[in-house]
């Protein structure tokens, strides 16, 4: 028999053992999210078979939101450099209005630039306690060369002719052109904001502390990163790191939420 193996599920039968070879028969996954192998030595067989398991997502993701923490007291330990790329994959895989991705966003690892950050960010401690510091910065408007720039793009990655994709880029256009630049620049930023809570739940699956930031001084923090020149603007900041389980007193503090009932409301 399989292992009780905490948190994950699938197999519902084993390969047969016969001639010293082994048949996959009737060997399938269920649940979803990423996959982990498991030995397991068969009886007799003299074999080892590594059996391929999906973590239940389910179950991760609830264990997840409720480890996580807006963490107020990072221990300065680096991130691991595959778990910060996976960070920054959910962050590139967020979905946005139109699959613009209207923003850029900076990671942030210069001590010099933190030490400068600091002060913009009203000397909250973990601009230099964390591992890194992701400035998400918005486009400053929705312009017309960004917005061909990016079905150029797309046409192109999917090998469509550029024709293809012309009543809807129009029709947008039109759209925002009804705008104001500032009306254009919030447009964009909400949608750095889709992004970032991807880097969060992403950041808590991997049991990375992340604490997101919008306390600070954006008018600086574009000065200190030269936003304007490539037509952006900040709009919030995410710190990632380990936290300090001594001196982090906000997770040690109950989680506080509305109720189901209270904050959902069914028609």
């Amino acid at each position: 028999m399989l292992p009780s193996i905490p948190g994950y599920s699938g197999v519902t039968s084993f390969p047969q053992v016969t001639s010293g070879k082994l048949l996959l028969n009737n060997f399938y996954l269920c649940c979803t999210n990423s996959f982990k192998s498991f030995p397991f030595h068969i009886g007799g067989a003299g074999l080892t078979l590594f059996v391929v398991l999906r973590k239940n997502s389910i179950m991760s993701l609830k264990e997840a939101l409720h480890w996580r923490s807006a963490t107020k007291s990072f221990n300065g330990e680096k991130i691991e450099q595959e778990k910060l790329d996976q960070i920054l994959e959910a962050i590139r895989l967020a979905p946005s209005s139109s699959g613009l991705q209207p923003y850029k966003v900076f990671v942030i690892n210069s001590r010099a630039i933190r030490e400068k950050l600091t002060p913009i960010a009203w000397g909250q401690p973990q601009i230099l306690q964390a591992s890194h510091i992701l400035v998400f910065a918005a486009w400053d408007e929705l312009s017309a060369e960004r917005v061909d720039g990016f079905f150029t793009y797309s046409n192109q990655v999917r090998n469509l002719p550029q024709t293809t994709t012309d009543d809807y880029r129009l029709n947008l256009l039109s759209l925002l052109d009804k705008k104001s630049k500032e009306e254009q620049f919030i447009d964009a930023s909400r949608q750095s904001y889709i992004a970032l809570g991807f880097g969060l739940l992403a950041a808590a699956e991997l049991k990375v502390d992340a604490t997101p930031m919008e306390g600070f001084d954006n008018a600086a923090l574009d000065e200190l990163l030269d936003l304007k020149s490539h037509g952006l603007r900040s709009t919030v900041m995410m710190a990632l790191g380990y936290r300090d389980h001594e001196n982090d007193w906000w997770s040690k503090l109950d989680r506080v939420r509305w109720p189901h009932d209270e904050l959902f409301i069914e028609l």
